[in-house]
């Protein structure tokens, strides 16, 4: 079932504001450990495929990169070409708003 717009937004939020910590530290991210953050108890496939579709949604907006070098290995994150939306110091979550 599709979620509506406001839940998506919602989501990609999240997931924006995680990756933003991140890259703080790090030029890029592994998507396994970004499944992996958290209570692993919580961690169901359907929790993992809306993540995965809302990382395919922020790079189909252009706020991340990925980049996977074989079928079946690990997703590296990297801020896209919209992550900072303009260029300012506001993430691109503001234009989901």
């Amino acid at each position: 079932d599709f979620e509506s717009g406001k839940k998506l937004n919602r989501r990609a939020k999240i997931m924006l504001n995680a990756f933003e910590r991140a890259f703080d530290t790090a030029d890029g991210l592994s998507f396994h450990d970004h499944l992996s953050s958290g209570n692993p108890n919580y961690h169901t496939r359907k929790l993992t495929a809306q993540k995965f579709y809302t990382l395919l949604v922020l790079k189909k907006l252009q706020a991340v990169d990925v980049e996977q070098n074989q079928a079946f290995e690990d997703i590296t994150v990297t801020p896209g070409v919209n992550f900072h939306h303009g260029g300012n110091t506001k993430p691109m979550v503001t234009a989901l708003n």
